[in-house]
């Protein structure tokens, strides 16, 4: 198998073992005092990933299910971020947890293209990263790990780690690392960029 037949299956994959690694790089977390014009995308929505509004205003369901009133809900966008993860698509969603002193941020809305999801943990002011990157298609042997090379998170409250909201900035590139049995690895650079605003849950 040559070596681009091998990323073609790479990128073709899906439910391969990923396995978190952590960052062995220092990771930056400040606070800082961003313009509140980059939080203006909290002003847009979108829908249910499967519900689609045709231009005579009505409703449709990609399932062929009913529409019900919570599928026309305005879901108000929490994030503006950017991967370049499978040629690249914007992130318009975050959920924040805190939980036993661990702030998570997770990054979605990629449906119904793209699946994957980034979780982000803080937890004594270091960077974890953990995503769960959706492909096609199952490779046997095959395993995905990921290394965080540079980290960034800036945000706008002072007390963040008892805040009951967040807004900021995060930066984190990071490093995809294919293996099968008997090959070289192969490693993909990657990012995950922009703004995020919104509530913080208690767990």
């Amino acid at each position: 198998m040559n070596l681009k037949l091998f990323l073609l299956l790479i990128f073709s994959s899906v439910g391969i073992c990923p396995v978190f690694a952590q960052s062995k790089t220092p990771s930056s977390v400040t606070i800082g005092k961003i313009p509140e014009a980059r939080f203006s995308f909290t002003k847009n929505w979108g829908y249910k990933w499967n519900i689609i509004k045709h231009n005579d205003g009505k409703f449709e369901n990609i399932d062929g299910k009913q529409i019900l009133p919570g599928d026309t809900a305005h879901l108000y966008y929490t994030a503006n971020c950017q991967t370049n993860v499978q040629g690249g698509y914007s992130l318009n969603y975050c959920n924040a947890t805190k939980k036993e002193g661990i702030i998570t941020l997770i990054f979605t809305g990629g449906q119904p293209a793209y699946g994957s999801e980034y979780k982000v943990s803080l937890k004594n002011n270091q960077i974890y990263l953990d995503p769960d990157i959706v492909y096609e298609d199952v490779i046997e042997n095959a395993s995905l790990t990921y290394k965080i090379t540079k980290s960034k998170l800036i945000f706008n409250q002072k007390n963040y780690k008892t805040a009951k909201a967040l807004s900021g900035y995060i930066n984190i590139e990071f490093q995809e690392i294919a293996s099968l049995p008997k090959r070289k690895p192969v490693i993909l650079q990657y990012h995950l960029r922009g703004y995020f605003k919104t509530p913080v849950k208690s767990e």
